[in-house]
């Protein structure tokens, strides 16, 4: 059998992938970064990878549909397994001729034609559409034609379901080298996604992949849907069975973590974190899900220029990283091989970080890098710890803010404070406020968490007090 990654370059010679009818794969750069994505995936049974890339979209396209074709090649459910989970008097779609599907009530088994139909399986299932009085006996070679139905119409006919231009199955074909037996109607495995709702609209709605003379769109592909805070799932078009999305998006890391940790429906294989706010936003729950061996894959994408790349390379050191550096750009780079409005704006980015001339200014560090790592692992171990209150919750949030105002600014903290005290600036705690009160959600924990959240605010008074009367930042600025 081949491996997942035989199965992704096959794809790739056979295949074009398509930004809103822009061909974008060929171009070398593109090309390398799904090299890399097919080396990393399958590398072992966890794998972790850091993406710095220029700023295209080009790459959250590549990655994305990445993700649903690795779901449909580790996907487990095979045609007779989605029968044989059936029970007699469930809804079923009957694709007739595999194109137009209508709904049907499924009767049970049968090994001749004419017979009752039993629970016992059989050579021939039995579907039936009572108020119009049709019935089908399906053969177990055409068993790939039925899927479950979980929508809410109760109509035994074919309203309100679009018809099937047939795509699917040549891509299947033609691309995956199945036998039409074997094509699956139900995908059993998922990939969560996260990044703003607007960026998820453009991706979704205009991928798609070109092969053989045809262009197959991405929600013709796979399922898709978006899941809001309040667990609301959005699907997009594409999924008249209403099945389990096999991509699954959402704005926050808090929600993706929800998405992960269900134990019923597809099993979720990866995590794709999108965007510098993205990972920003979810800092505290990221490293707990990084970890988790139940994923085949976690990246984490953001802009080479985003703030905190460099740490965020030091904090996940196992991680296999692609960096678009300009010497990496200087190799892997050439002037674009198909012109649109995508390549052309990728060979820009590309050509302003090649020809950037950066004068380094040696600044003097507020924190080792020993000392650093030490505060994430802490901060890690009391995120993950069983105690659970508001006290710890607060810890959290204002201990990873105040790393982040230390580590950013540009200004003496002295200065900072002198100027809340004084009301030019208003409803803000100063520094030394958000310390002590550090202090007093300490005194709340138990025994276990005393040592990391000690360690927590020994190095954040630390830093305290190496920016509090000088910023080496804003003193080379």
């Amino acid at each position: 059998m081949e491996t997942i990654r035989e199965a992704m370059s096959m794809i790739i010679k056979k295949c074009d992938f398509c930004m809103n009818g822009n061909i974008i794969s060929r171009e070398l750069l593109l090309s390398t970064f799904y090299d890399y994505i097919l080396s990393t995936m399958e590398k072992g049974k966890h794998n972790v990878g850091i993406v710095l890339h220029t700023g295209s979209v080009c790459f959250d396209a590549i990655i994305l549909t990445c993700a649903a074709l690795s779901d449909i090649l580790y996907n487990g459910a095979k045609p007779d397994d989605i029968v044989y989970s059936l029970t007699p008097g469930d809804v079923v779609l009957y694709y007739k001729n595999n194109k137009k599907p209508e709904r049907c009530t499924f009767k049970g088994y049968v090994n001749n034609l004419g017979d009752m139909p039993t629970t016992a399986a059989g050579n021939y299932i039995l579907l039936e559409q009572e108020k119009k009085g049709n019935i089908y006996y399906l053969h177990k070679n055409g068993w790939t034609k039925v899927a479950p139905y979980w929508g809410n119409s109760t109509s035994m006919d074919g309203r309100g379901l679009r018809k099937e231009n047939g795509k699917r199955y040549d891509f299947f074909k033609y691309v995956l080298e199945m036998n039409g037996m074997d094509i699956p109607r139900i995908v059993d495995t998922s990939t969560v996604i996260v990044m703003p709702r607007e960026k998820a609209n453009v991706l979704v709605r205009g991928l798609s992949i070109r092969f053989n003379d045809q262009e197959i769109k991405l929600l013709d592909l796979v399922p898709v849907s978006y899941f809001t805070d309040g667990n609301h799932e959005y699907q997009y078009g594409g999924n008249p069975a209403k099945t389990e999305p096999v991509i699954k998006i959402t704005g926050k890391v808090s929600v993706a973590r929800k998405l992960l940790l269900q134990r019923n429906g597809n099993h979720n294989i990866g995590l794709i974190i999108l965007g510098n706010d993205s990972y920003r936003k979810g800092e505290t729950e990221i490293p707990e899900l990084m970890e988790r061996k139940s994923l085949q894959y976690v990246y984490l994408c953001t802009h080479i220029d985003s703030e905190g790349s460099s740490i965020l390379v030091d904090t996940y050191e196992n991680a296999e990283v692609f960096a678009c550096t300009k010497d990496f750009l200087f190799s892997n780079s050439l002037q674009a091989n198909i012109t649109n409005p995508l390549t052309e704006q990728l060979e820009k980015q590309v050509d302003v970080i090649i020809d950037r001339e950066v004068n380094a200014i040696s600044v003097k560090s507020i924190i080792e890098r020993d000392e650093y790592r030490d505060f994430k692992k802490s901060m890690y171990s009391i995120k993950k710890s069983d105690y659970d209150t508001d006290d710890k919750d607060d810890f959290i949030i204002q201990a990873y803010s105040l790393m982040n105002l230390f580590l950013t600014a540009v200004f003496p903290i002295e200065s900072l404070e002198k100027y809340i005290d004084t009301r030019r600036i208003e409803n803000v705690e100063s520094p030394v406020q958000r310390i002590q009160y550090l202090k007093e959600c300490i005194k709340t924990f138990p025994y276990v968490l005393k040592d990391a959240s000690n360690k927590v605010l020994s190095v954040l008074e630390n830093v305290y007090c190496n920016l509090y009367e000088l910023s080496y930042k804003g003193k080379n600025s």
